[in-house]
């Protein structure tokens, strides 16, 4: 194989901006593209790149990745891209029952288990001495004590969950019991002390534990709260690189991979969760000429070619998503414009 074969992709969960974003780099490489549409009114399906549009039509993990092999035998596709947290399951789940597949590139479904479980990410870092809030395991019963130790504020996390949903701010005994009467019984929870700090997000592509490519940038506080922020700026930082190398080595890791973290007023980060994804915030770099969803490409047609080397720019290079601008903007009010 080679580097001007052509194929046939499917792109899934297409509206989230990572999908965006594989859908620009694939199309505009002269590949066939496919993606899986359930909200067809969404600015993403309309691109002229999307040649053709599926559906999965069963809810359960298993019966999903079932479905998703037969639809990728039937039309002949080449290769799945997993977007949201729950197409990694899916495909994981999927080339588990068909190992002789080579339309994923994906970590085993172990792996995945660990980034979509807040406390098993928890166990992770601190096998690997690598700093996160400190966090405690938790159940319904067992939740208030726990809390006393972390101390108020604090965070009442849900695995399984995206970005910042299942991400709760707890204040005190009565805000933690309303918030676990809200919460599915069988949810797995973990609470979370509260640092104080920016988030900062490092994605990136590994192969078999191998980092190949990443970028890490930074976003005010107020904005890290859930979807693709508004404002986001470059970060090179050795130490971010380092610690998701780490990481994807630690889980075998192969496919799109993303940690969240938050750095503290004196430079020091603590991982906050791991995503078995590239992160929406792709389009950043995508836009300087960085292409982390070619990766899927090049490690699918089995190019080995290192990535140049880029010279960090004198200044972090900034990005607005003009959408979610406007979303903030009317949001904050006159005052917070000013």
């Amino acid at each position: 194989m080679n580097g001007k074969e052509k194929l046939h992709i499917l792109v899934m969960t297409a509206t989230w901006q990572s999908g965006l974003a594989c859908i620009q780099s694939f199309g505009r490489r002269g590949h066939t593209l496919s993606i899986l549409g359930n909200l067809m009114q969404h600015p993403n399906c309309a691109s002229i790149f999307i040649k053709n549009y599926f559906w999965l039509s069963k809810n359960e993990t298993h019966e999903r990745a079932k479905e998703l092999n037969e639809l990728i035998q039937r039309n002949k596709i080449d290769l799945a891209v997993p977007i949201s947290d729950e197409d990694a399951l899916v495909v994981a789940v999927a080339k588990e029952l068909r190992p002789d597949s080579k339309a994923f590139v994906i970590s085993p479904v172990e792996s995945v288990a660990v980034a979509r479980s807040r406390n098993k990410t928890t166990e992770l870092c601190n096998s690997l001495k690598i700093p996160s809030p400190r966090s405690i395991a938790v159940t319904r019963l067992n939740a208030a004590s726990a809390a006393n130790i972390v101390g108020y504020p604090c965070f009442l996390k849900l695995s399984g969950t995206a970005a910042s949903q299942g991400v709760f701010n707890i204040f005190d005994e009565e805000n933690l019991f309303l918030r676990l009467n809200q919460v599915p019984d069988d949810a797995e929870l973990q609470l979370q002390e509260n640092i104080s700090g920016d988030f900062v997000g490092i994605t990136g592509y590994a192969e078999q534990g191998k980092l190949i490519e990443s970028f890490a940038f930074k976003l005010d506080y107020e904005h890290s709260h859930g979807g693709t922020p508004p404002y986001s700026y470059e970060v090179n930082d050795a130490k971010l690189n380092a610690t998701l190398s780490d990481i994807a080595k630690a889980l075998n890791w192969s496919g799109g991979i993303d940690i969240d973290l938050l750095q503290d007023k004196n430079g020091n980060y603590f991982v906050l969760e791991i995503n078995p994804r590239l992160s929406g915030t792709i389009i950043f770099p995508l836009k300087l000429g960085i292409d982390l969803p070619n990766c899927y490409i090049t490690s699918k047609l089995g190019l080995t070619e290192s990535p140049p080397i880029r010279p960090p720019p004198p200044k972090p290079r900034r990005f607005v998503s003009l959408t979610e601008e406007t979303l903030y903007l009317r949001r904050i009010g006159a005052k917070g414009l000013q």
